[in-house]
């Protein structure tokens, strides 16, 4: 059976809507190949008001699967941003809507060298599409929102409330936030093992 490859596009319009009263201000790029992806990840990450990249794309744990089944692997990928880190960019996250991908392997990889954002998002496992899609609705909303406690870091901050308001989503489509770590080189903001204990007892 063909994958259907369905457009993420109706979301961002609507939170762009209701954060900077226009459906149209973000930035959207399609790539149906390796090279084209590549060339587009460039010109995002290149680009001075763009905090926050969001690949939509199928993936697996090799990489990012564009169209034609060509595999865009992460030392591909960090080499792109790394390259992108030495120009002048406003990059802070880069969140992979991908299966599969976002593993703390491929993490780890990504921050071998210096890149601009500062946190990783993603799945880790096989996810369907309207859940997933709920999961990248209440992260982005929130790490968007203009009224989000400034005492915290921000990513931090969204992390917990996805906690608060999704954590089966977070657990079963095994979601990460990752940041560097100064011990262990990765840290998921996720990995408090008593929060999803709690959980389990709660259901």
């Amino acid at each position: 059976m063909e994958e259907k490859n369905t457009s993420v596009r109706g979301f961002f319009e609507i939170i762009a809507d209701i954060v900077v009263k226009n459906p149209h201000g973000y930035h959207y790029e399609m790539a149906n190949n390796v090279e084209g992806l590549k060339k587009a990840i460039e010109t995002l990450s290149s680009t001075k008001d763009v905090r926050y990249l969001y690949l939509a794309m199928h993936g697996n744990a090799d990489g990012i699967v564009v169209h034609n089944r060509e595999t865009l692997s992460a030392i591909v990928l960090r080499n792109i941003l790394s390259k992108a880190y030495h120009q002048r960019n406003s990059l802070k996250g880069l969140y992979l809507g991908c299966c599969e991908f976002a593993t703390s392997e491929t993490v780890s990889k990504l921050f071998e060298r210096d890149i601009s954002p500062t946190w990783i998002a993603g799945y880790s496992r096989a996810v369907d599409w309207i859940e997933s899609s709920a999961l990248d609705m209440l992260f982005l909303s929130t790490l968007v929102n203009p009224l989000i406690d400034r005492k915290t870091q921000r990513i931090e901050r969204v992390a917990g409330q996805l906690k608060n308001s999704a954590p089966g989503l977070v657990r079963d489509m095994g979601f990460g936030v990752f940041v560097r770590d100064a011990q262990r080189g990765v840290r998921d903001l996720f990995e408090e093992h008593d929060y999803f204990d709690e959980f389990d007892h709660a259901a």
